[in-house]
């Protein structure tokens, strides 16, 4: 996938963190003005479980109980199609410290396939609860199940972005490994899972971009299970994006700017950048990203 394509997918992860972001459990909220004017018509929403308490396996569930996936389903992102034959699954990034607090227990735990290694309690609690609605009605269904039912011979792409990469990257597998063809563009990756799982991800030709920037510190963790002392392992194939000389990301301590996608973007095609911007004055849209605090510079 080129840059441009690249800053596009992207730019549909943040209008899908956008819209979600204004009362999370709103499980449909109204479509962000901007998926339209990109040509997608949206055609369902994607839920989850905010909270790991649900599944039972975090560290923070051990010590308080589980919780009821009801009171915690929230909305993490939304399906979308560009004509007949082209669709799209859009899943946001970590919204929220109660999300942080979850992604960072740290913990594996196998995979529900035999051959697919060990991965992040955290991520995998969350993918779990992970549920398509479809606008035509006859949901929630599973994410992977509701997705192999799109129409034959139309294409499927799964965006993320951060959690949402990881949450993304379980979806992938998901759908290659009961037959469902599709690409993936993920964007500022945590590790999500140990060389057995990775092997695994690798060895199943999925098609997928991953794209992080070298400043963005969320790809580079976990490391390690500190209980099981088993590594975390990146997935091979890691696009690195290299500082830019010419284009200014704020670092300001008090704006995580290094993992927002308004920077991620800007850094791939800053025409792309530019475009967006324009295309949120025009349609009214709020600047929920810090696009105008963290992206100083566009350099020409």
């Amino acid at each position: 996938m080129d840059r441009v394509s690249a800053a596009q997918n992207a730019l549909l992860v943040m209008y899908g963190f956008d819209m979600c972001a204004g009362v999370p459990s709103d499980l449909a909220p109204a479509p962000d003005a901007r998926i339209a004017a990109a040509g997608f018509n949206l055609v369902g929403y994607l839920s989850a479980s905010d909270a790991i308490l649900v599944t039972g396996l975090s560290l923070r569930s051990r010590m308080f109980g589980s919780s009821n996936d009801a009171m915690n389903r929230v909305c993490y992102g939304y399906v979308a199609s560009r004509g007949p034959a082209e669709y799209i699954a859009v899943i946001r990034g970590t919204h929220g410290l109660l999300e942080w607090a979850d992604d960072l227990d740290f913990l594996m735990m196998r995979h529900p396939n035999p051959g697919a290694g060990l991965v992040d309690q955290g991520f995998w609690g969350i993918y779990q609860t992970l549920m398509y609605h479809p606008l035509a009605g006859g949901g929630p269904f599973p994410a992977a199940q509701g997705l192999a039912n799109l129409p034959p011979g139309a294409s499927l792409t799964v965006l993320g972005h951060s959690l949402g990469s990881a949450l993304a990257t379980y979806l992938k597998l998901d759908l290659a490994l009961q037959g469902t063809p599709a690409k993936g563009c993920f964007f500022a990756s945590p590790h999500t899972g140990s060389q057995g799982f990775v092997d695994c991800f690798e060895n199943t030709n999925i098609n997928y971009d991953l794209w992080n920037y070298v400043q963005d510190k969320v790809p580079t963790v976990p490391t390690i299970d500190p209980v099981h002392l088993s590594s975390y392992v990146p997935l091979r194939q890691e696009k690195t994006i290299p500082v830019d000389g010419l284009l200014g990301v704020s670092i300001d301590g008090t704006l995580p700017c290094f993992h927002h996608l308004i920077c991620y973007v800007a850094l791939l095609d800053p025409a792309t950048y530019k475009a967006a911007l324009a295309a949120a004055t025009r349609l009214q849209v709020q600047d929920d990203m810090n696009c105008a605090r963290c992206v100083l510079s566009t350099g020409s």
